[in-house]
């Protein structure tokens, strides 16, 4: 065998070995592009999943934007809009907070929890006869914390 064969026949293998690669790192990055596609949420249900996986990690930023992309999906969701609020507690958007909870009240007016959070964040605003209102309409509907919290409220600001 000539020693320009050999020459020749490396530069073939060493062709064929890049091509090869690329492909394998094409293949790669397409295997994860569809793996993480396929995470991605896709209903107001997954993207209020997301919200509340990162607000129980403290990440309240990025959990209000997911629970505002499940209220882009579906408005009327008491749900959607009970987390939005407690986000925005801790927040301290409390006006922002208000609003969610108020809808949540106009959908279910039994919504222990709703008056309980809405009583607390106008508090947080400084308006007292509306926070002892929700917290005794709380306290009324069995949240034990919204008969704590009006009392503390009475005791320190009445």
């Amino acid at each position: 065998m000539s020693a320009e064969r050999t020459k020749d026949d490396i530069g073939r293998i060493s062709r064929i070995n890049r091509a090869l690669f690329a492909a394998l790192c094409a293949f790669l990055i397409l295997g994860a592009a569809v793996i993480v596609w396929s995470t991605l949420p896709r209903t107001a249900e997954d993207w209020n999943e997301r919200g509340e996986s990162l607000a129980r990690r403290s990440k309240y930023d990025k959990a209000l934007e997911c629970f505002e992309r499940a209220i882009e999906l579906e408005p009327e969701s008491p749900l959607y809009h009970g987390n939005r609020g407690n986000v925005r507690l801790y927040l301290e958007d409390f006006s922002g907070a208000v609003e969610d909870f108020s809808f949540v009240i106009d959908s279910n007016p039994h919504a222990g929890a709703a008056y309980y959070n809405r009583g607390v964040a106008y508090s947080h605003l400084d308006l007292f006869t509306e926070a002892l209102t929700d917290l005794n309409r709380a306290c009324e509907l069995g949240i034990e914390r919204g008969c704590d919290a009006m009392e503390e409220i009475k005791k320190n600001y009445w």
